[in-house]
């Protein structure tokens, strides 16, 4: 998740912060609690709706071309991180 905050804050996206927070409280709390479920919904939310972060689960053309950029690191870490959080979930609630 650090990975998906740091690119995330670099290319200032909104939910960011949302994802800190998350981030910090699952850290904390344990498997199961209201705690935890709360932030894996916090994940949750930040992919749904009017929310940007879905948007870099979906590799971009031209991704294959050799160059490692922002846009693929994105894409990596928002993946992982969307593919735990889905898992958490599917555990927990």
């Amino acid at each position: 998740m650090e990975s998906l905050l740091v690119t995330a804050e670099d290319q200032n996206e909104n939910d960011a912060e949302d994802l800190r927070i998350a981030a910090t409280d699952l850290g904390r709390y344990s498997i199961g609690s209201t705690e935890f479920n709360t932030a894996i919904d916090l994940v949750m939310n930040s992919y749904e709706g009017d929310h940007e972060l879905f948007a870099y689960t979906h590799r971009r053309k031209g991704a294959d071309d050799g160059d490692w950029t922002p846009a693929d690191q994105l894409y990596m870490a928002s993946t992982k991180v969307l593919n735990l959080a889905t898992r958490l979930k599917g555990g927990n609630g």
